[in-house]
């Protein structure tokens, strides 16, 4: 079935919109993102310590990007004492808990943090279904400008769902 006319407008005024932020962050003679390009040697694995600087530049950076599109509603982080802060150690990964890394070539190209969510004990007082399930979520998933649009960040969750376990896991948020 072919969309409504104002399904139509709707999607343009969307794309115009995106359209209008890129060129107003990278000039209007910036090429545009080819989705078809995608990373072949990409590895996702867990965090590991000496990945805080790298973890870090990729928070700023898309905080950068953030801050640029709403800057009433983001700020930019100190970048003073981020990459200790994000590093991680021994106790990064556990039986809940789950933070990745996306590398390409030796360079972490992005990041992603997650947690399992039990089931509340309440849930059967609750009206949404996902309360009562084991969920995986996302807390948090960036990549580094450059790898945009490239399948880094879909990478990151699809690990994360298979190193969770989907089979314990209903939904993902």
């Amino acid at each position: 079935p072919s969309a409504t006319r104002h399904q139509q407008l709707r999607r343009r005024r969307l794309a115009s919109r995106f359209e209008y932020a890129r060129q107003k962050r990278e000039g209007p003679d910036a090429p545009a993102y080819d989705r078809a390009v995608t990373v072949p040697e990409l590895t996702v694995r867990e965090q590991r310590p000496g990945d805080g600087p790298a973890i870090a530049r990729i928070h700023l950076e898309n905080a950068a990007y953030y801050h640029d599109l709403a800057p009433k509603s983001f700020r930019l982080p100190d970048a003073e004492g981020l990459a200790e802060l994000l590093e991680p150690d021994a106790a990064t990964n556990d039986e809940t808990t789950l933070e990745l890394v996306a590398e390409i070539d030796g360079t972490i190209a992005g990041c992603l943090s997650a947690h399992l969510i039990e089931p509340d004990e309440n849930a059967r007082y609750q009206m949404v279904a996902y309360l009562a399930q084991r969920t995986l979520w996302v807390d948090s998933v960036g990549t580094l400008r450059v790898f945009w649009r490239r399948g880094v960040a879909s990478a990151l969750v699809e690990a994360a769902e298979q190193q969770i376990g989907r089979a314990s896991c209903r939904e993902r948020v």
